[in-house]
């Protein structure tokens, strides 16, 4: 799915370059896109995996650096956090429908993903990316994607996550260069045009074969 994978096999199995095809990441084409400029929310999406419950323990620890923000998590993850002692600042919101879902994203600020484990891509940074939300997100959270991607990711490590959310939410014209190049990105890379192009290519492979 990405220059990165196709790295990787080759380095694990020896695989010419040539022969691999790159099917770059789908995305959904949303209702509504980010709205959230002058929000101080901030969002995290994510299911009840350990990866995600340890990256929601980590925005516990941020939020009570970061007062005048409000952390929102979505998803089954919620229900995995011990709620004693959660700053007020914090708020679980389970699982909620697309529409709310949609709602709650393109009203934050930045989208989070602060995770420092796990592999595969993160899918909800399909999420984040196609509703034109500004990332910050860990080194790891960002495996996956191709440099083009990441380049506009703000990536840092965990404890550096406060000051990037204070530095950045003055940054209005950043915020709203990246959020404009990953509506341009994703529309370009739509779940339509990559299955197209997916069948092209193994028609292709199928007829040369």
């Amino acid at each position: 799915v990405s220059d990165d994978d196709t790295q990787r096999f080759n380095e694990i199995f020896g695989f010419q370059k040539e022969k691999v095809v790159c099917i770059p990441e789908g995305f959904e084409v949303p209702v509504s896109t980010w709205m959230g400029i002058k929000s101080r929310d901030l969002v995290f999406l994510g299911s009840a995996y350990l990866p995600n419950i340890n990256a929601v323990r980590n925005i516990i620890e941020m939020a009570k650096l970061l007062p005048s923000f409000h952390f929102k998590v979505i998803g089954t993850v919620s229900n995995s956090i011990n709620k004693r002692g959660i700053p007020q600042n914090v708020s679980f919101l389970g699982l909620l429908d697309d529409k709310k879902k949609e709602e709650v994203i393109i009203n934050s600020l930045f989208a989070l993903n602060p995770v420092e484990e796990g592999s595969g891509r993160n899918l909800k940074m399909n999420d984040y990316i196609s509703h034109g939300v500004p990332i910050i997100t860990t080194e790891i959270g960002a495996r996956g994607f191709g440099e083009e991607l990441k380049n506009h990711f703000i990536i840092a490590s965990i404890d550096k996550f406060p000051d990037k959310i204070k530095e950045l939410s003055q940054s209005e014209d950043t915020l709203l260069l990246k959020s404009e190049y990953f509506l341009i990105y994703s529309r370009m890379h739509n779940y339509e045009k990559t299955i197209n192009e997916a069948y092209n290519t193994i028609k292709t492979l199928l007829f040369d074969f």
